[in-house]
């Protein structure tokens, strides 16, 4: 496993998550255990990071503040479904499904919904990271499945 795949996962894992992170990761040979490891790592550093920009704290940062704008703007957006509004009703078990649930939004997603809530950050953590940690073995065991249906491996 060659250290610049391991950064170009990491870095299509932030920008495409998941299913964009496994796809590239078994395409140049890293193993499903191995990209499930540097994705839920990725995760756990993801989620004090947007809970910063979710409270404003990077603000003085210029280009933090353009990406808590433009998360902000995304998520308004996202408020906007009913879907999200089930999860927002749902409370913590709300915060761990749309953590855990493939395409629902992972951590991002998750940790907007605990800064919505008002969840304190060592309640929503812990449900963060056991959402990511689910997920990422949900996404992974799919994701091997649809390959050995497919004949991949």
């Amino acid at each position: 496993m060659k250290l610049w795949h391991i950064i170009t996962l990491v870095g299509i894992h932030l920008i495409l998550g998941k299913k964009g992170s496994f796809p590239y990761g078994m395409a140049v040979g890293i193993k499903t255990l191995d990209i499930s490891i540097i994705v839920t790592l990725t995760d756990f550093l993801e989620i004090p990071f947007y809970n910063m920009v979710f409270t404003g704290a990077t603000d003085k940062i210029k280009w933090l503040k353009r990406l808590h704008d433009k998360l902000n703007h995304q998520n308004s957006k996202l408020a906007e479904k009913k879907f999200y509004w089930w999860f927002l009703r749902a409370g913590e078990l709300g915060v761990f499904l749309i953590t855990v649930i493939p395409g629902a939004g992972g951590v991002q997603t998750g940790t907007f919904l605990a800064h919505s809530l008002h969840m304190k950050k060592s309640k929503s953590y812990p449900i963060l990271a056991v959402g990511s940690v689910v997920g990422c073995a949900v996404f992974a065991l799919g994701f091997e499945g649809i390959l050995n249906l497919v004949g991949g491996k």
